[in-house]
């Protein structure tokens, strides 16, 4: 990607707001809603990190220090995606951009939990299946599932799948047992946000332009230049601010895993060619 090297000449680079993939792995702190494990504590934190960023492990937490997050998990995730994730997909979007390429960034910060429980869903004490199946995050005991502040512009890993292809009923993510999942949209502003995004992407795909046939509503999605800036998804009435265009790329943070683990260690990631 840095020499150029990418077949599509339009791309759109979307990330989720918590798009770290460790709890997929049991790794990182829980809440205890779901396991038996509650380590949304100040130690659970610190041994989390400790275990995954070792002897970087003091410098990441005082970039990513827990009084600045609702709770433990929250914090370990966004330092898991942020330097898994998330700079990486900024990485991959200037280099294309500085290819003459054609791109889009934007950032999925919906929190969707299930209305109802999923069908055939059992044996999760104390919450029970509450919530599940919409966000993976409920499931894997990072976020409860419900609403709330602590909740605001939070998206795991692949929720926003359901969003752009307007997936409101089918197996969750996390199967087996591939519960049959209820994720119906709100009408008005959560519809509407599904149906913005399915838009943009249909207009990528028709046009190599996701703002000609999007719909009447959508704000004007710029392309990535020498300004950084993305498109965030995200409902006011549950998230506390509604889709708008927000300045940079996580720069500051990315900046720092840039510092912490020089970009030459990525460079054989690079080569692929999409």
């Amino acid at each position: 990607w840095k020499a150029g090297e990418i077949n599509p000449q339009e791309l759109i680079v979307q990330f989720t707001s918590k798009d770290g993939t460790a709890a997929f792995y049991g790794l990182g702190p829980k809440l205890g809603l779901v396991s038996s494990e509650n380590s949304n504590t100040p130690i659970g934190y610190k041994n989390a990190m400790r275990a995954s960023w070792g002897s970087a492990a003091e410098e990441v937490m005082s970039r990513y220090p827990l009084q600045d997050y609702p709770s433990a998990p929250s914090a370990f995730l966004q330092a898991d995606a942020d330097a898994y994730v998330i700079c990486p997909s900024r990485r991959l979007a200037k280099h294309a951009a500085a290819a003459g390429r054609k791109v889009w960034v934007s950032e999925f910060a919906h929190f969707k939990p299930s209305p109802s429980q999923p069908e055939g869903c059992a044996g999760y004490p104390p919450a029970g299946c509450h919530g599940m199946g919409c966000d993976n995050g409920v499931e894997l005991d990072t976020v409860a599932g419900h609403q709330s502040q602590a909740t605001e512009l939070w998206a795991s890993h692949g929720s926003d799948v359901r969003f752009v292809f307007g997936t409101e009923r089918g197996p969750d993510d996390l199967g087996p047992p591939n519960n049959v999942t209820d994720c119906r949209l709100t009408p008005g502003e959560e519809s509407d946000l599904s149906a913005a995004m399915m838009s943009h992407w249909a207009s990528l795909a028709r046009y190599g332009d996701p703002n000609v046939g999007a719909m009447a509503r959508s704000i004007h999605w710029p392309r990535l230049n020498a300004t950084l800036q993305r498109l965030r998804f995200s409902v006011s009435a549950t998230d506390g601010e509604a889709t708008t265009l927000i300045p940079g790329l996580r720069d500051e943070f990315c900046e720092f895993w840039e510092a912490l683990y020089p970009t030459t260690l990525w460079h054989a990631a690079e080569t692929l060619v999409v």
